[in-house]
């Protein structure tokens, strides 16, 4: 009978632990897809072409967290869907030579004259700064809220290339 209520015990405090590990991270194990800023996520989640990631509180510097939309191009076909649904142009051939090489080229920007058409609220991410990398092949969506969160993310983009 003590051992019964031992393993009870034991497999209750367990399920304390496990439930208390899974209410704190909650946010991170399985982003809200009430919020504003996962559209675009959302129309890349289940792509064969594409990897979307949703990052909340993304780590831009010391003292900026922004949530972040990450598009990676695992296919030529989801390269050409980005590129064609977020309006990045062709490179130079100067530019083309750099990716060739190896090096990489990088285009930063707002949104706003630039949003996809699947985009239907278009306010929300009318101050988002869009860092595009030619050589990873990566459109990263900062959902940023003022405009010294967006010169934050471009010196940072700018200083991550320089120190490569």
């Amino acid at each position: 009978m003590l051992k019964k209520s031992v393993i009870r015990y034991i497999l209750l405090l367990l399920l304390v632990a496990l439930a208390t590990v899974a209410i704190k991270y909650y946010a991170w194990l399985m982003p809200s897809f009430d919020d504003k800023n996962q559209q675009i996520y959302r129309h890349y989640a289940n792509s064969t072409n594409v990897e979307a990631t949703f990052a909340k509180a993304f780590q831009v510097n010391d003292t900026l967290a922004v949530d972040a939309t990450i598009l990676r191009a695992k296919t030529p076909i989801g390269w050409d869907s980005l590129c064609r649904d977020f309006k990045i142009s062709d490179l130079s051939q100067n530019e083309k030579q750099k990716i060739y090489e190896g090096v990489e080229v990088i285009g930063t920007r707002l949104i706003r004259a630039y949003f996809p058409t699947f985009v239907t609220d278009t306010l929300v991410y009318y101050e988002n700064t869009v860092y595009t990398s030619y050589l990873k092949q990566v459109v990263t969506i900062y959902h940023t809220e003022t405009e010294a969160q967006d010169v934050a993310i471009i010196d940072k983009a700018f200083e991550d290339l320089k120190n490569k």
